[in-house]
């Protein structure tokens, strides 16, 4: 049955590539995903790709959605971007009250948000008042609602925990409640529309708070699946998957420039020189092994979360290693096949490469898969506490 519905969102992603393909140079001149990109991709349910199948969405396995995405990047980077911003998140439902939960998935509601700086919420009568500003909220635009972390405040003072930090609590509200200010001007992921997100003394009721916490714990009933038992993990994994996509689209296309290619200065077609030749084999064994490596991970993650186990330490190590990999493979591969299409990579007006080429080194400046977190993996590695503070959730 598995593969069966893995093949039918596949057949579906191809059956949406040519409007894809269509809008994705609006998507990077506008600086954000086309609306009826959006719409198509939300009626074919690949938003809720993760959500339980009792409460309407498709209720992929990990791996087959993880695929999904990777080959919805291949086609647009900005779509499979905004796409698992929305999707592999999902997760975080699992730490709402139960009613809040049903309420937006039977709204079929479409979740961006930003994680730094916190928010503030001051306690009021019936829930919370929310002020803050976010950068970075991939997806804004068509967003329904924004969920944040935000620091609970009582009489303008944080609210401290046993543990001595103050409580963070999560809340989520709708989109139209906040406003978007045009601020995304970046080098690659134009399309992508990460634009910055103000609330301005926003109401939030409690039932549209949560206490941020492991998302196994105490989770809601609506989300009966074993997705949370993978924690927030997914959400690193989906940054570093798009740069999979690219770096796939990035060789492909580089195949048919250099098989077409008339070079200046040169007797001899690029495809038979053997640099050429050795760019085109090491960016190909660059991202098989990254992929291998993800993948592999995913899988192992997967049938523990399937056993109805939440996932340990070991396996949200070699995730998190996998996307931080991933994210650092698909550039160098990227690079590789840069070199092998000389001139042309710099040519905006012929070929999506130097789009590819801006867009995978954007993404591995992105927190959540930086070089920087193989650091944080090798402190756990040592038996050390590690430093990033997504790792236990």
């Amino acid at each position: 049955m598995t593969q069966v519905i893995s093949r039918s969102v596949l057949e579906t992603v191809a059956q949406l590539e040519p409007l894809i393909r269509q809008h994705a140079a609006e998507a990077e001149a506008n600086r954000g995903l086309h609306p009826q990109v959006h719409h198509a991709m939300l009626e074919a349910g690949l938003f809720h790709m993760f959500v339980p199948r009792s409460q309407g969405g498709l209720e992929l396995d990990v791996v087959s959605g993880f695929e999904a995405l990777e080959e919805v990047s291949r086609i647009d980077s900005a779509a499979g971007w905004n796409l698992q911003i929305a999707a592999a998140p999902i997760g975080m439902a699992a730490i709402f009250p139960d009613a809040t939960a049903r309420e937006l998935f039977a709204q079929r509601a479409v979740v961006a948000g930003g994680f730094f700086p916190p928010g503030a919420l001051q306690a009021v009568e019936g829930g919370f008042r929310l002020n803050g500003r976010w950068a970075f909220v991939s997806g804004c635009q068509n967003a329904t609602h924004f969920v944040n972390p935000c620091i609970e405040l009582k009489d303008g003072a944080p609210v401290m925990g046993p543990d001595g930090h103050p409580v963070i609590r999560v809340c989520i509200y709708p989109a139209r409640e906040a406003t978007v200010i045009d601020t995304w001007q970046p080098l690659g992921m134009r399309g992508t529309g990460s634009h910055d997100v103000v609330a301005d003394n926003i109401f939030i009721p409690t039932e549209r708070t949560a206490f941020l916490r492991p998302l196994h714990i105490d989770r809601c009933e609506a989300f009966d699946g074993p997705f949370p038992n993978l924690g927030i993990t997914p959400t690193l994994l989906g940054n570093a998957v798009v740069g999979l996509g690219i770096a796939r689209a990035a060789i492909d296309e580089s195949l048919e420039i250099i098989r077409t290619k008339t070079p200046a200065h040169f007797q001899t077609q690029p495809g038979q020189r053997s640099t050429v030749q050795a760019h085109l084999g090491r960016a190909e064994a660059t991202l098989s092994a990254a992929r291998a490596y993800f993948y592999d991970s995913l899988r192992k993650a997967w049938t523990i979360a399937e056993s109805g186990q939440s996932i340990g330490i070991e396996e949200r190590k070699h995730l998190q290693l996998a996307a931080s990999y991933a994210a650092e493979s698909a550039a160098q591969a990227v690079d590789y096949v840069h070199a092998a299409v000389g001139s042309t990579g710099v040519l905006e007006s012929q070929h999506a490469f130097a789009r590819h080429f801006r867009d995978v080194h954007t993404i591995t400046q992105h927190a959540l898969c930086s070089p920087t977190r193989f650091e944080s993996m090798g402190q756990i590695m040592l038996g050390m506490e590690t430093d990033w503070a997504f790792f236990h959730i």
